[in-house]
């Protein structure tokens, strides 16, 4: 862009208020854990305090792996065992086994917003069973995100998040199902996380970056500078988005983050000549200051080299960061949907 659209008039901006408490609008996300790995991701967001009240659902073909949850939030789909969880043909049984409690699925989705599907994008039976919930949450016009997790590295790997796939078949059925469908990968996760919180985590890297990702989508719901309309022309029909985050404090922290979410490896640099819309997401403590905002939009208009791209800003207040401040960037609508 040039230097005339990159300047941004801080009394053009809508002035924000602090997000209020996430304890209305929260109930409206309703989060999918399918097969082992969605359910983990969902403890693991049930664990921070921040999302105490998000409703929830865990589904799985086997009962043991529901038996630790309230069997209200849990769905036991029942179909035949598979023999090795990687193909095509696993994928399609499993969508059917879903199929068949399609009536059960659609009455979970009651009063919601945004559906999130969180599922082992290396996994035929967790993807079958996923691409049939976000299907239908879009076609009850809720906006349908999913959240494909690869937890495959040196470290972790299963003959259950190994699975011998076919991504260009099964991956894709998942982003035409969604309206729109992140991917994290352990080893990309492990990169820029390690460095800014450090290698002794509870849980995996994937694990965090999915607790980012729906943080910032229920910040987003709740925050005064955005609505679901906004949302929804982001994310509603764009296929693969991406998301970077980035936490700084001190001087210029705004900037320090907001480069960290740019070089995030789930984001990329060379998305950002790519993609058609963007939000821009920042979270600080009491002192966050409203000049931070239209720096933070500066610097994205000079790093974005897209005449036509969006970009849609929203804010909350997080006591727990203190002087810390927190940017996350979501693409979407990409130029090159190539899945990779």
């Amino acid at each position: 862009m040039d230097d005339s659209d990159s300047s941004v008039n801080p009394d053009t901006l809508t002035a924000f208020q602090p997000a209020d408490e996430m304890s209305g609008l929260i109930e409206r996300v309703k989060v999918i854990g399918v097969g082992r790995t969605g359910i983990e991701a969902v403890k693991n967001l049930l664990a921070d305090g921040r999302l105490g009240g998000l409703e929830f659902l865990c589904v799985d073909n086997d009962p043991k792996s529901l038996e630790t949850i309230d069997p209200s939030r849990t769905l036991l789909l029942e179909g035949p065992s598979v023999a090795d969880e990687g193909s095509t043909e696993d994928l399609a049984i499993w969508k059917a086994a879903a199929l068949n409690a399609r009536k059960s699925i659609a009455e979970k989705f009651t009063d919601t917003y945004i559906a999130v599907v969180i599922t082992d994008a290396r996994c035929a039976v967790s993807l079958g069973a996923s691409i049939v919930f976000a299907s239908i949450a879009k076609e009850l016009n809720i906006l349908s995100l999913a959240i494909g997790l690869s937890q495959m590295d040196s470290e972790n790997s299963d003959s259950h998040t190994t699975a011998s796939v076919e991504p260009g078949t099964l991956v894709s059925a998942l982003v035409n199902a969604a309206d729109s469908t992140f991917f994290f990968g352990n080893e990309e996760a492990h990169q820029l996380r390690t460095q800014k919180i450090g290698g002794d985590r509870e849980y995996s890297p994937v694990y965090e970056a999915t607790r980012d990702a729906v943080v910032c989508i229920t910040e987003l719901l709740e925050c005064s500078m955005i609505d679901l309309m906004d949302m929804r022309a982001v994310l509603a029909g764009k296929g693969v988005a991406r998301m970077g985050t980035g936490l700084a404090e001190g001087q210029n922290r705004v900037l320090a983050a907001a480069d960290q979410a740019l070089n995030d490896p789930h984001l990329g640099a060379s998305t950002l000549i790519q993609a058609r819309w963007f939000i821009a997401h920042i979270a600080g403590g009491p002192n966050l200051s409203f000049r931070e905002i239209p720096t933070l939009a500066e610097y994205l208009y000079d790093q974005i080299d897209n005449d036509q791209a969006d970009i849609v800003f929203g804010t909350a207040i997080e006591e727990s960061l203190g002087d810390s401040l927190r940017v996350t960037i979501i693409a979407a609508e990409f130029e090159n949907r190539i899945i990779h």
